[in-house]
């Protein structure tokens, strides 16, 4: 009967577009200043689940600017970058933007558990006053060997990176289908 209605032009090609649509999901991020100091920043982002999306959704965040060799900051999430996204709702996370050349924090990953490592520089020295006697019988090559790596330490410790306004395209993707979606934030180094 229906392909009676639609060849005598009673139905027309519109009722096609009367089909739910696919179920989908959006994602939204903020803009961010970095802070003076070489100091973390964070960016929250908000997935919304479309026409009843329901799934699990790996967020990711790239640098998107000409200088793909740019100085610029890191940007990731550093816990569980898997969300997971019900029906009809709304999930919020944060990225993380480190300066250029600074490793983030373990503290700054799983807050309230401190990093268990020691400084190499500061080993390097403990060492070196603990041994005492023998290491400085040993030669100058050892506290040139120190003071090197105190140096070439400080260089890359001191390595800024740009300053200006760079963007970052941040990624939501479907863990089962590859469905993905995208947005485009700017990161603000003073």
């Amino acid at each position: 009967m229906f392909s009676f209605l639609f060849g005598c032009g009673l139905v027309g090609p519109g009722l096609a577009s009367l089909a739910a649509p696919a179920p989908n999901f959006t994602i939204a991020a903020t803009n961010v200043t970095m802070p003076s100091g070489g100091s973390i920043a964070t960016s929250p982002f908000t997935l919304t689940s479309v026409n009843s999306y329901a799934g699990q959704v790996l967020v990711s965040c790239a640098y998107m600017g000409d200088n793909m060799g740019a100085r610029v900051p890191t940007c990731g999430i550093y816990t569980n970058p898997n969300f997971a996204l019900g029906a009809n709702q709304t999930v919020k996370g944060s990225l993380t933007l480190s300066p250029y050349g600074k490793v983030i924090p373990f503290s700054a990953v799983r807050p309230g558990i401190e990093s268990p490592g020691v400084p190499a520089l500061a080993a390097v020295v403990l060492c070196f006053l603990a041994l005492g006697r023998r290491l400085r019988a040993r030669g100058r090559w050892l506290a040139l060997l120190i003071l090197g790596l105190a140096g070439i330490g400080g260089i890359t410790s001191c390595g800024s990176g740009l300053s200006g306004s760079f963007p970052y395209t941040v990624t939501a993707v479907d863990n089962k289908t590859n469905t993905s979606a995208t947005a485009t934030i700017m990161v603000t180094v003073p």
